[in-house]
């Protein structure tokens, strides 16, 4: 009985520490989402400002080529003016390289958040699973214990039944013999009795 007790405490035990174990990998996760989130809010904040920066300095860039343009076509000097042209496009060619390279980092980190947030869900339907495990387990615990408690008591009672029955029986045998006994008592001491009778004078 010591053992079962036991057993039964190492696997309540081992339940308990196995919920705890899932909440303490739920909470992780969950600040780790948290702060992946707030790392990409910034950055997205960041880029939106560094892109409105950028829009303004290309209007800048654009009108003051404009302007320059005019300058030097009034100036006839075109070749410069077509190397100005060229550095821009490189320029912008940078830009929009660099703003996708932003904008892929961005939906990697979206990726990531949504992976992040899975995992979370993962782990909570295997803590619920656990949950439900334990509990199922330890209602098939409750039932075992109900039945062997059931066992015991027929047993006792069988028990006490053919104890009865044993000594029922034994006290109509000792009573029947008591009978025989003095039946055959009775019969020995009357021949005596006419002997006794016989023998006066």
């Amino acid at each position: 009985m010591k053992q079962e007790d036991t057993q039964k405490a190492r696997a309540v035990k081992e339940a308990k520490d196995a919920f705890i174990k899932a909440r303490i990998v739920e909470q992780k996760a969950k600040q780790n989402a948290i702060a992946r989130g707030k790392v990409y809010l910034q950055e997205v904040k960041d880029a939106q400002k560094k892109e409105k920066e950028i829009a303004l300095a290309t209007i800048k860039g654009e009108k003051g080529l404009v302007k320059a343009h005019h300058v030097q076509m009034k100036q006839h000097d075109r070749v410069q003016v077509q190397r100005r042209r060229l550095q821009y496009a490189k320029e912008r060619e940078q830009r929009q390289r660099e703003a996708q390279i932003r904008r892929r980092q961005q939906q990697e980190e979206a990726k990531r958040m949504r992976e992040a947030q899975n995992q979370i869900k993962i782990a909570q339907m295997q803590n619920m699973k656990r949950q439900k495990n334990m509990e199922a387990e330890q209602e098939r615990q409750r039932q075992d214990e109900e039945m062997l408690q059931r066992r015991e008591e027929e047993r006792h009672k069988k028990e006490e039944n053919s104890a009865r029955q044993t000594a029922e029986s034994e006290l109509q045998r000792q009573e029947q013999e008591a009978k025989n006994q003095l039946k055959l008592a009775q019969n020995l001491g009357r021949p005596n009795q006419l002997m006794n009778n016989t023998i006066k004078p």
